[in-house]
């Protein structure tokens, strides 16, 4: 009898508990949510005074108005250049948006085909010239079996990573490696750099959306902290598992493990298909 009450309040507290930590991750969620819906807005809303403007400066520069002197010219071309980068820009960022909207809703389909791991690092070569005295180095992927899994989200989780390495790499080699585990038949890729690091305290955040470290913000890189949430996900989707090793001005480690072959019955997306390719 003396213990009920005791035992009472301490189911009771332990519900209260339960409860304010649902109410959390659901107004989390919810932030991540109108965060995504945010960026898409301002992406779309942006981009179609950007395509006016691009437009006069087209016709500018074809003497449309009139005949352009040299000197302004060359200050138009700037501003064409300036523009279209941030066209680019706000396109992907209103893809992000539009992909991060699919995977917190559980709609991001799979589709898988078969196809070398060599041709992927082959396209990835073309997307990452040498920028700031920095260099990437890539694996030899000739012996490697094909893979058969999806090769758009693939490429997608690799690239991230490399970029993420270069961004934040301070200029030093990016280390790309590959190798095969044969036990569990899949394929392991390590991306290294030796850049600013991750403290051990961001660590477990790494891969939540719109986070970036304060060292992430302070080298001025773009950016609004989706690309290893995006990794993340992506590897989950393809039944695969990602780490990371990091430190302070040592730099960072992602380690991703991808099952060779996606079985269609273990593809965690909710609409898993396979191409006639495959």
């Amino acid at each position: 009898m003396i213990r009920l009450p005791f035992l009472f309040a301490t189911a009771a507290f332990y519900g209260y508990l339960v409860d304010r930590t649902r109410v959390e991750r659901r107004r989390a969620q919810e932030a991540d949510r109108i965060k995504s819906e945010f960026l898409g807005t301002i992406s779309h809303e942006l981009r179609t005074p950007l395509t006016v403007i691009l437009g006069y400066v087209d016709l500018l520069l074809e003497n449309e108005f009139g005949a352009v002197a040299p000197e302004q010219r060359t200050v138009l071309g700037k501003v064409q250049a300036a523009g279209e980068n941030l066209h680019r820009y706000l396109s992907r960022l209103l893809d992000v948006s539009r992909l991060v909207n699919r995977l917190q809703s559980g709609h991001e389909a799979v589709v898988c085909s078969e196809f070398a791991l060599a041709d992927v690092f082959n396209e990835l070569r073309f997307d990452f010239p040498d920028l700031h005295g920095g260099r990437i180095q890539w694996p030899a992927t000739a012996e490697f079996p094909r893979l058969d899994t999806d090769r758009e989200k693939f490429v997608t989780i690799i690239r991230n990573l490399v970029e993420n390495a270069v961004k934040y790499g301070n200029g030093t080699p990016t280390v790309v490696g590959a190798r095969r585990d044969a036990t569990a038949d899949a394929i392991v890729v390590t991306v290294a750099d030796k850049g600013i690091g991750i403290a051990a305290q961001d660590l477990p955040h790494v891969f939540d959306p719109f986070r970036r470290t304060a060292p992430a913000v302070a080298t001025n890189a773009q950016g609004v902290g989706l690309g290893l949430y995006i990794v993340k996900q992506f590897t989950e989707l393809l039944d695969g598992t990602i780490e990371v090793e990091s430190a302070p001005g040592i730099g960072s480690t992602f380690t991703v493990r991808i099952p060779r072959v996606l079985r269609r019955g273990r593809a965690r997306g909710p609409q898993a298909s396979r191409s006639a390719a495959a």
